[in-house]
C-alpha cells in the first residue's frame, strides 16, 4: 500500500467507528421504553464514549507507567464498554433503581479490568494459533501493559526494556529474555494474582446486589468464564 492509500484506510476506519456510534444512538432512540429511561440510556452511552476516548489517549501516548495508572486506563477504556456500561444500560432500560444501577457499575468495574489484564497476559504468553496474534507483538509495539509496569523496579528488566519495548525490529532473543524475566522476577505471577483479586471483588459485589437467583447465577457465571479465559 502507498502512504496515501494507507491514510485513506485509516480515515475510513475512523469514520466507520463514528457511523457505528450514530447507529447506537439511533437504536436507543427507537426503543419502546419510557422517555426518561431512553434519555438515561443515552446519557450512559455518552459517558461510556467519553471514558473510552480518555482511556485510549492514555494508551496511545504511553502515559501509564505504574500498575495503578495501567488500571486507570483499563477502567476508562476496556471496563467501560465491556462490562460496566452493558450492565448499567440493561438495568436502566429495565427500570432498575439508581442504587441498583450504581451497584451493577461497581460490580462490573473490577471485572472489566480483570478482562483486560487477562488479555495483556495472553498478548505475551498466549498461543498465537489460538489468540490470532504474535505472542511478542505487544512488546515490540511498545504497549504499556501491567506486565511492563511490574518491571519498573526490576533492575535486570530495566536493562532490556529500552532495547525491546517499542522497538519493532528487536531481536527475538532479547524479546524472549524480557519475557523470561517477567516470569523469573514474578511480574507474571503478580498480574495473575491481581486478576484473581479483581474477580473475587466482582463476585462479592454481585453477591451483595440482592438480585433474583437467576440474575445472580448469570453474572457469577460470566465472572467464572472470564476467570477461566486462556485464549
Amino acid at each position: 500500500l502507498t502512504v496515501i492509500a494507507a491514510l485513506h484506510l485509516i480515515a475510513c476506519a475512523i469514520l466507520f467507528g463514528d457511523f457505528g456510534q450514530a447507529f447506537a444512538f439511533d437504536a436507543l432512540a427507537e426503543l419502546a421504553v419510557p422517555a426518561d429511561r431512553a434519555l438515561a440510556a443515552v446519557r450512559e452511552l455518552s459517558r461510556m464514549l467519553g471514558d473510552v476516548v480518555a482511556g485510549q489517549v492514555l494508551d496511545v501516548t504511553g502515559a501509564s507507567h505504574t500498575r495503578e495508572a495501567v488500571e486507570t486506563m483499563h477502567r476508562l477504556k476496556t471496563s467501560s464498554y465491556t462490562t460496566r456500561t452493558p450492565l448499567v444500560l440493561g438495568a436502566i432500560l429495565a427500570g432498575a433503581s439508581r442504587e441498583t444501577c450504581e451497584a451493577l457499575r461497581a460490580a462490573g468495574d473490577p471485572l472489566g479490568v480483570a478482562f483486560q489484564l487477562s488479555d495483556d497476559l495472553l498478548g505475551t504468553f498466549g498461543d498465537p494459533e489460538k489468540t490470532g496474534k504474535s505472542a511478542r507483538n505487544d512488546l515490540r509495539r511498545g504497549k504499556r501493559t501491567a506486565l511492563v509496569a511490574e518491571l519498573e523496579d526490576d533492575r535486570a528488566a530495566r536493562q532490556l526494556l529500552p532495547r525491546v519495548l517499542g522497538v519493532e525490529d528487536a531481536p527475538d532473543e532479547e524479546v524472549d529474555a524480557l519475557v523470561a524475566r517477567m516470569v523469573e522476577g514474578g511480574a507474571k505471577a503478580r498480574v495473575e494474582a491481581r486478576i484473581a483479586a479483581l474477580l473475587d471483588e466482582s463476585r462479592a459485589r454481585i453477591a451483595a446486589l440482592r438480585l433474583r437467583d437467576e440474575g445472580t447465577e448469570l453474572l457469577l457465571g460470566a465472572v467464572d468464564m472470564l476467570g477461566a479465559r486462556r485464549e
